[in-house]
């Protein structure tokens, strides 16, 4: 992934796009092509063919929050692309900030199309997109947090002057507190 992606999303949101380009969420269509007698039928809007493409970018419901996070062209394009693992890679080759959005978007999504599945509610769209979008924010802060640099000098051994004896020991000192302390060993 992306180096954004890896210093950037949770581990469960990394998986869970690793698990999209491989094509292996329990998709009712992935379930039905394992043999599994189901109805195929979107959970969210009860149309046939439950599958990656349609249900993150194809549903109607879906398709209106991408268009509540400014998503639609990326949506559109998505919609249209032949195999998982390519939609991922569109999603990897964007900017930083709409790269987060979508891979937030989608897990977001799935997580909310497993609730509608286990609960039978369904939350408002604008309510979907709030929380999207608050937990792209959320990373991206903690993203820039982490990634602030510290500039240090660096300081490298030198011989001592010539008639000038120098001891190493060991030994630390706390800058915040102007201590030396001892390190016996």
């Amino acid at each position: 992934m992306e180096a954004y992606l890896e210093n950037g999303l949770p581990n469960k949101i990394k998986h869970f796009l690793w698990r999209a380009a491989h094509n292996s969420h329990p998709l009712r269509s992935n379930l039905e092509f394992r043999g599994m007698d189901i109805d195929n039928r979107c959970v969210v809007c009860n149309e046939k063919g439950e599958d990656g493409g349609h249900l993150f970018f194809k549903c109607s419901r879906v398709t209106s929050i991408w268009a509540g996070l400014g998503m639609s062209s990326h949506c559109e394009h998505l919609a249209s692309v032949e195999s998982a693992r390519e939609a991922v890679r569109y999603i990897l080759g964007l900017p930083k900030l709409p790269q987060l959005t979508m891979a937030v978007g989608m897990w977001t999504w799935w997580s909310e199309r497993n609730r509608i599945r286990e609960e039978g509610k369904q939350r408002p769209d604008y309510v979907i997109v709030k929380l999207i979008e608050c937990y792209t924010g959320e990373l991206v802060q903690q993203n820039a947090k982490e990634t602030r640099t510290v500039i240090r000098t660096v300081q490298k051994w030198q011989r001592p002057a010539q008639n000038f004896l120098k001891i190493n020991c060991d030994a630390s000192f706390r800058r915040e507190t102007g201590e030396g302390v001892h390190n016996p060993g």
